[in-house]
């Protein structure tokens, strides 16, 4: 089985895609009470997607462009029989 994590080795990929896309890609650093950390935006058109990092950023995306713009009126009630509780592989 192929394996694929999220990690930071997968940045400039995700980045790449979100361009392709056509999204406007920047980070912006942003504090509060003293800490500062940095968040990955993307715009295109009239719409502003913030993450923490770009892969979290190309799963709004998606979200969004599968969803559209009622993506909160989505019936999410059956979540828990989808996803199915295993042992954690031990192949590594």
């Amino acid at each position: 089985m192929e394996r694929l994590a999220a990690a930071s080795n997968l940045w400039d990929q995700a980045l790449l895609l979100l361009h392709s896309a056509g999204y406007a890609l920047f980070s912006e650093t942003h504090s509060f009470d003293g800490e500062e950390w940095d968040l990955w935006v993307a715009e295109k058109d009239d719409l502003r997607l913030e993450a923490e990092n770009p892969i979290a950023l190309l799963g709004l995306v998606n979200i969004r462009e599968k969803l559209g713009k009622d993506w909160r009126l989505v019936d999410c009630s059956k979540v828990n029989e989808i996803v199915v509780e295993r042992e954690p592989s031990r192949d590594v």
